[in-house]
């Protein structure tokens, strides 16, 4: 049944084909000397991303658990925010205090273009989020000052700028690449095409993290301790996941920070200030694993593209690397642009 057949049908209930079990983790990535706050994966998913409050971004060898490289540390980032491969796996992006988005060599790790101006900016205006759509052609920056910036990455000019108000957390693209989400005090979905919204969600509470399904279908939005499944076409709520804690160690008030669909768009992770990490079966709604070695909260967590690892970013300074082969399905790896034949 598809799973959004299902999930529109209220109030009922389906046993999970997925048994919670107990996942280990593969490898723990240490090097950071403050938080963690955001990782991604190379398309190829040879090599993996983090960045951290500590004003780095560095760069790891997935397999063997080691690091392999370094954004030039001579550019001052002070707290990055955000970090994303471009499509083709060449170049990365940043998104830092300052109101400033940086774009990268993969192989050099020199900066090949600084993206500055976002109306307003000042410490209190970081770029929260980083997003390049589809095509490669166009980066997203989402800001506390209620706009998505859109760049050009060849020519380094700004080609659209989406205005709201209130504040934005997380930018993400629709696998098609005609529709932008923001989310922060609101969930607003952009026509691209006419810079026009073309839905705001329905939503009592500020939005942490969003992320769209590969299909296209679903979009998944995490804020206090539950995270909400939409339908992408019509805007209406699907579902709600709940199960993470209703208070959390040193924090304010809880919430989920980071929501990540599987390659195979089955499982959902999400990252909490609860310190932990679960994953939920999209077509029954249950939480199929907890995961609880992290000390601090889960800032940021995404599935290798093969599906086999998931890697977690968290405020304890480290990113863990979790087998997840037993429950997510896997998908074949891209060959990295790279190696593809001309």
């Amino acid at each position: 049944m598809n799973h959004l057949v299902w999930l529109a049908l209220l109030g009922g209930t389906v046993a999970s084909p997925l048994m919670a079990q107990e996942l280990k983790t593969r490898v723990v990535l240490k090097g950071h000397c403050k938080a963690v706050t955001s990782v991604a994966w190379s398309p190829d998913g040879g090599t993996l991303a983090s960045g951290s409050d500590d004003g780095t971004v560095y760069l790891w060898d997935a397999a063997k658990g080691r690091q392999v490289g370094a954004l030039d540390p001579s550019v001052a980032m002070h707290f990055v925010n955000s970090v994303v491969f471009s499509p083709d796996g060449k170049a990365l992006a940043t998104g830092s205090l300052f109101a400033t988005a940086r774009l990268w060599n993969r192989t050099t790790g020199k900066c090949t273009a600084t993206l500055e101006g976002h109306e307003d900016w000042s410490i209190t205006d970081p770029i929260n989020s980083v997003a390049w759509s589809p095509c490669g052609s166009v980066l997203a920056c989402g800001s506390n000052d209620g706009a998505v910036w859109l760049w050009d990455v060849t020519s380094g000019k700004r080609t659209g700028t989406l205005k709201t108000t209130g504040w934005l957390n997380s930018v993400t693209w629709s696998p098609d690449g005609k529709t932008l989400v923001s989310a922060g005090d609101a969930i607003r979905l952009w026509n691209v095409a006419s810079g026009k919204i073309s839905v705001v969600l329905d939503l009592d509470q500020t939005t942490h993290s969003v992320a769209i399904s590969p299909d296209g279908a679903l979009l998944a939005s995490g804020g206090s301790s539950t995270i909400s499944l939409w339908d992408m076409a019509t805007g209406k709520k699907m579902a709600e996941l709940k199960g993470h804690s209703a208070e959390s160690k040193g924090s304010v008030r809880p919430a989920v920070e980071s929501v990540a669909f599987s390659p195979d768009g089955k499982i959902l992770a999400s990252g909490s200030r609860d310190d932990t990490i679960k994953l939920w079966d999209i077509a029954s709604g249950e939480n199929v694993a907890t995961l609880e070695k992290h000390t601090d909260s889960v800032q940021s967590v995404a599935f290798s593209p093969d599906g086999k690892t998931l890697a977690s970013g968290s405020m304890d300074k480290t990113i863990r690397l979790w087998d997840v082969t037993g429950i997510v399905g896997e998908v074949p790896t891209p060959r990295s642009a790279d190696n593809k034949k001309s």
